[in-house]
């Protein structure tokens, strides 16, 4: 059964360059506005082969402890961080999925996405 407590926040602003390129800085942003307790921004790339690549937001994404940090409580919450391609990644059309998770600890000590903005982009 869907816990009623999640989902409660949307990404109202995503920005996606239309062309990235391969080993270099590239940037993403993102706006959420709602209600997310422990929560974080991911950016999750997929190339034309379906290999993945994930992004989160080192603002709101604790790696140490690998829960999100974001407290939003009926505001916003935006965020610009940096995603690089390999060298030798291939070229052409890219997947990019900005997701809002939040982590869950009781009972399942889980995280569920609760919002996400799909884009394509190129890769030159």
């Amino acid at each position: 059964m869907p816990r009623q407590d999640l989902g409660r926040a949307s990404i109202i602003e995503s920005e996606i360059p239309k062309v990235y390129s391969r080993g270099g800085a590239n940037e993403v942003f993102a706006r959420v506005k709602g209600t997310a307790n422990n929560a974080f921004l991911d950016l999750l790339v997929i190339d034309p082969d379906n290999n993945q690549y994930w992004n989160p937001d080192p603002r709101s994404y604790d790696s140490a402890l690998d829960k999100g940090t974001a407290m939003i409580n009926d505001g916003e919450y935006s965020s610009r961080w940096i995603f690089n391609i390999p060298s030798n990644a291939r070229t052409g059309k890219y997947k990019a999925l900005i997701l809002l998770y939040e982590d869950l600890f009781e009972p399942t000590k889980t995280r569920q996405a609760i919002a996400y903005a799909e884009k394509e982009f190129d890769v030159s």
